[in-house]
């Protein structure tokens, strides 16, 4: 599955996006979370997110937009 992210395979701070089926040393690295548990957390909303189909066919994926009321 094409631009899948997913984590590191040693320590599991790390975020990849995949490239292709199955994780390589090929794939895109995109930064490193402070624990495995948070890159796991930010890469299953991630990869949620990009699963959710589009009504329109003119709408591209915004991952800047979220309809969730934002607490601070």
């Amino acid at each position: 599955m094409a631009d899948r992210w997913r984590t590191g395979r040693k320590v599991g701070r790390t975020i990849y996006v995949q490239v292709g089926d199955d994780p390589s040393d090929g794939d895109h690295l995109i930064g490193v979370m402070d624990t495995p548990e948070l890159a796991q957390e930010a890469v299953d909303g991630v990869n949620a997110v990009k699963l959710i189909p589009v009504d329109d066919a003119e709408d591209e994926w915004q991952p800047w937009v979220s309809t969730r009321p934002t607490t601070f």
